[in-house]
């Protein structure tokens, strides 16, 4: 059970501030949809969701196929 609380640290850990918002490409975004093909911990799309509400008027969902049962 260690090894799998290390490896979930490790994702959370190894996915945040993994993405920036580039400013001079900003647009006047209303609503984004993530992609997910598995979310395994949900640390990518936290990181990512976190990183797009930054900005104004913007609004998140998430798509995923599956979910594993590990996070």
């Amino acid at each position: 059970m260690a090894n799998g609380v290390v490896r979930i640290q490790g994702r959370w850990e190894s996915s945040k501030d993994a993405f920036a918002l580039n400013a001079s490409n900003s647009r006047d975004y209303k609503h984004v949809l993530l992609v997910d093909d598995v979310v395994t911990t949900g640390a990518t799309i936290e990181s990512c969701a976190q990183t797009l509400l930054q900005q104004k008027n913007v609004a998140v969902s998430v798509l995923s196929m599956a979910m594993t049962s590990e996070g």
